[in-house]
Order: C-alpha cells, then sequence, then structure tokens
C-alpha cells in the first residue's frame, strides 16, 4: 500500500495541559499535514505493509506502533508541559511551523528505519513546504466565460487561521482585474470544506458552484462580476457560524 497521509496531533493525555491551547493546535497545524500529504501522494511511496498513513503522536513517552485497523504508522514523540508552552510563546508564525516540522522529521527519521523508507524522500516534503514558504494554495478552477468576457479563477488558500475559497475575475486578455471576493471561509480543516465545492457550472447567467453530491453550493452573477461587483448566494441552506470557532485559534 502507498503511503498517502500524514498528521501530527496532541494525545489525550496531554489534553490537560491546556484544553484551548490543544484545540488551537489541532486546526493551526492542519493545514501543514494537508501539504505534506498531497505532495506525499505525487511520490508514490511504497510503505512496505498495509499502511496509508504517518501519523504523529506528541505524548508522553516515546513508542511506535503499526496499526492493522486504522493502516497506520503510529510514531509517539515526547511532548512535555515546558515544551509546549514554549511553542504557544512563539510569537513568529515560521517558528511555529518549524517546531512542528521538527517533530515530523523526528518521525520520519523513526518510520524509514522501521520500513526500510527513503528517509530523504520523506524528507524532502517538508523542504518542499518551506521552499513554497510556508504556503498551502492551490487553484481550484479556472472558467473562461466569452459571453460575459470574463476568466474566472476560483482558488483555494489553507492557512494556519482559515480555509478561503476565493474568486478573482479578469477581463479575457487576463490585464485586468475586475472584482474579486471570498466564496467561502471555514475552519481550517478539511472535514469542514472538502464536500463544499467539487464541480463549476455556468448556466444562463450564473456560475454555480457543486457540492460533492451535485447539488449547487454557491450561486455567482456573471453580469455583476463584469461590472465589477462580487455577490455571492449561499444556496447550501442553514450553516455553522464559523466566526466564533475562528476567533478561538487565532492568536
Amino acid at each position: 500500500m502507498y503511503l498517502r497521509n500524514i498528521g501530527i496531533v496532541i494525545a489525550d493525555q496531554l489534553l490537560s495541559y491546556e484544553e484551548l491551547l490543544s484545540y488551537r493546535f489541532h486546526f493551526n497545524t492542519r493545514f501543514i499535514s494537508n501539504y505534506l500529504s498531497r505532495e506525499l501522494r505525487k511520490k508514490a511511496v511504497f510503505s512496505g505493509g498495509d499502511y496509508s498513513m504517518i501519523h504523529v503522536v506528541l505524548d508522553k513517552h516515546s513508542h511506535y506502533k503499526e496499526s492493522q485497523v486504522f493502516h497506520s504508522l503510529d510514531v509517539h514523540l515526547p511532548l512535555s508541559n515546558q515544551e509546549f508552552i514554549r511553542y504557544n510563546s512563539l510569537s513568529e508564525l515560521k517558528d511555529r511551523y518549524e517546531w512542528c516540522l521538527s517533530f515530523i522529521e523526528q518521525s520520519f527519521l523513526i518510520v524509514s528505519k522501521k520500513r526500510g523508507i527513503p528517509v530523504k524522500v520523506l524528507l524532502s516534503l517538508n523542504e518542499s513546504f518551506r521552499e513554497n514558504d510556508y504556503r498551502n494554495e492551490w487553484l481550484f478552477k479556472r472558467i473562461k466565460v466569452n459571453a460575459f468576457g470574463l476568466d474566472i479563477y476560483l482558488k483555494c488558500y489553507f492557512t494556519t487561521f482559515d480555509f478561503r475559497l476565493e474568486l478573482e475575475a479578469y477581463d479575457l486578455n487576463h490585464t485586468t482585474i475586475k472584482t474579486k471576493g471570498v466564496v467561502l471561509r471555514t475552519m481550517p480543516d478539511e472535514i469542514c470544506f472538502k464536500k463544499e465545492f467539487r464541480t463549476v457550472e455556468v448556466r444562463e447567467e450564473c456560475l454555480l458552484i457543486k457540492d460533492f453530491l451535485g447539488n449547487d453550493s454557491f450561486e455567482i452573477s456573471l453580469d455583476q462580476l463584469g461590472n465589477g461587483e462580487f455577490h455571492v448566494t449561499d444556496k447550501r441552506g442553514n450553516q455553522p457560524d464559523y466566526n466564533s470557532f475562528l476567533d478561538k485559534i487565532y492568536w
């Protein structure tokens, strides 16, 4: 089986340190796991067994376990109360990212020895993240709508504080940006956004973004975009207000 996912969490036993800090850690580091996982899938790294995930667990003691049930290679690394406090005292985002990457790299070394996986391949994932300036961004869709003179980009921005699906509308020559805006903003976790947009369709005078079931999620007027106005209609019905949750993970 090929490795597909990398995750890092804090063990339940350590939540007593400070539950809110552990809650923040999960969301603040999720975009790193997502980036590394997507890069990992490009490498076609064989796990040497029935395992698809490297699961880094910050815990009280060092421990290594191979889980057949969850198809994961679980690497438990010791995290002291003082070390976690130090992490939360770091004021620069880059320093926090590097703190997280250091534990992931320790896990790569252990997994490499246990499963015979080339460590250089694993470490290259972190290097790619650094070279990309610690950003996790990608183009979801590009749509040209000649009838309205529009070249539309839908871009994803997965950060330590939120996830955003943003729209940028240009003229067909791509010389002038007509308008831009945020289509969707959620907590920084795939479970909050991955089902909300899957395909895009132009229907009459509207740009429709559809969910994983093919239902309309968002409707955007092409006429308004052409006139330099951005307005999105959320077609999903009642949705959670993430603002209060986003406030909890911001520092």
